[in-house]
């Protein structure tokens, strides 16, 4: 729990600074790691919480292309991707930022947003 929180207020602030969708970003947070079925290697847990996505997508406040956004961000944040999208990129930093949790240091090239890219700068 404590390390959604920790990705949902890192993505709201960069979202917020990189002019992205904050609600989308808020619930990235709390979406994205949702599925995991274990601490280690879990491939496709992004696909399967966008799957939790689409089965909540009802009791969300959110758009239908909100939710196909917050789908995205989900199923491709552990890909080891960048986006050129402001919210998507927001929520992948999000998450990265976290990484030293366990024991990864994000380099800024894995990171989207400028801030993302300033702030990994700052730990290498």
């Amino acid at each position: 729990m404590a390390h959604w929180e920790c990705v949902e207020s890192h993505a709201v602030r960069l979202a917020e600074l990189a002019g992205g969708d904050v609600e989308v970003a808020r619930w990235f947070g709390i979406f994205h790691d949702a599925a995991r079925q274990s601490e280690g290697r879990d491939t496709r847990h992004g696909e399967r919480a966008a799957a939790l996505v689409e089965r909540y997508r009802s009791d969300l406040a959110l758009s239908s292309s909100q939710i196909e956004l917050l789908k995205n961000a989900c199923t491709y944040h552990e890909k080891g991707m960048v986006s050129d999208d402001p919210t998507i990129g927001a929520c992948w930093d999000a998450d990265r930022l976290e990484l030293p949790r366990v024991g990864i240091i994000p380099h800024p090239r894995q990171m989207s947003t400028p801030t993302g890219k300033s702030e990994a700068s700052a730990r290498i």
